[in-house]
């Protein structure tokens, strides 16, 4: 082994990211191939010169492959086990689209610190850290303030704004902030009309940590007043795809206490990388249903289920079934738009065709 051999693995060894076990056997393999000629390079060039940019791949190659893995993102970590497991694809989408913003703001004794976004434009992850008094306890606080908002055309229309977060524990409890994921979801009627490429400007407002288990008729009890939010920039990608389900129904409960089965004709249903949208139309007076939310399969066979987050009617007098119903749901990892071979609700299973 010679001098640059030696000095390239110091390089690699001195990365901040732990390189795969199998580095040095692919180092000596490919040290081998340049020096027996088996791996073609050029003639003119130094062979130092082709060594090093042959080694600066092979770790380059590791480095990627280990980016994939989540070993650097605390929302893939949550991902994964959320949903049960994600291709490699998703977790490269995850990693790709993930925001490392480690931003910290500090009010009332209490640090937050963002450490990652995550969103499509419609539902975010965040991934923060909380330095917290010792006589708060961190599986029962929330924020009394917490939403999203982003600068782009079309955000004021949304509808409501529902949010979920989720204290992190720790298999090995060590000293230092406790994690949470906040999971937001924003319910609009409006497609927002996002920039290509980029990132978009946001905020997030995080305001008065309370209790989230102690409710009065005040609120809920307040632990740490103070305010929180950040602003920053976030890549989102807000492509969608739609497909026309006219011809289609489906059954599902309107009572609220027992069961009335209704019929729900399907309009459309448009997905986004983190979620999708049902349309559909009953009788003049039934309204929104209980129906199944759908389990979109891939073209490799794997499914990705979408859990419902909430549905409404949208109240018409003047549409023939008096106006159109919606069902909202949400994906725990990212959806393949190009992927997507077919859509099944319960025992009904529909081709994916969508729209040019």
């Amino acid at each position: 082994m010679d001098e640059l051999d030696l000095r390239l693995r110091e390089l690699a060894r001195r990365e901040t990211l732990p390189l795969p076990a199998a580095y040095e056997e692919e180092f000596d393999q490919l040290c081998e191939e340049i020096r027996s000629g088996a791996l073609d390079r050029p003639r003119r060039p130094p062979y130092r010169r082709t060594l090093l940019l042959a080694a600066a791949v092979a770790v380059v190659l590791s480095v990627s492959a280990l980016a994939a893995s989540g070993a650097l993102s605390g929302i893939l970590d949550y991902l994964r086990s959320w949903s049960g497991g994600l291709t490699a694809e998703q977790e490269t989408v995850i990693q790709e689209d993930t925001a490392v913003l480690g931003r910290s703001v500090t009010d009332g004794g209490v640090t937050v610190t963002l450490e990652e976004a995550y969103g499509d434009g419609n539902h975010f992850f965040f991934y923060l850290t909380l330095d917290l008094p010792e006589d708060i306890d961190p599986e029962i606080v929330t924020f009394d303030t917490l939403k999203v908002e982003m600068d782009v055309e079309g955000w004021e229309n949304y509808s409501s704004t529902s949010t979920n977060l989720n204290w992190l524990e720790e298999e090995s409890p060590a000293e230092g902030p406790e994690r949470f994921l906040l999971r937001i979801e924003r319910d609009t009627h409006d497609p927002l009309s996002l920039p290509m490429g980029g990132a978009v400007p946001c905020t997030l407002y995080l305001e008065d940590l309370v209790d989230a288990t102690s409710y009065g008729p005040n609120g809920a009890e307040i632990l740490a007043p103070g305010n929180w939010s950040m602003t920053f920039d976030l890549p989102c990608d807000g492509s969608s795809v739609t497909m026309n389900l006219e011809g289609y129904t489906l059954e599902g409960n309107i009572a609220l206490d027992g069961e009335l089965i209704q019929t729900a004709e399907l309009l459309t249903l448009t997905l986004r990388p983190l979620g999708a949208r049902l349309w559909y139309v009953t009788g003049p007076l039934a309204g929104a249903l209980d129906i199944p939310a759908p389990t979109l399969i891939l073209e490799d066979g794997s499914e990705i289920s979408l859990r419902p987050e909430g549905g409404g009617h949208i109240y018409d007098p003047s549409h023939p079934h008096g106006g159109e119903s919606y069902l909202s749901c949400g994906s725990d990892g990212p959806i393949l738009l190009d992927q997507v071979a077919a859509v099944r609700f319960g025992d009904l299973t529909i081709p994916w065709e969508p729209e040019p």
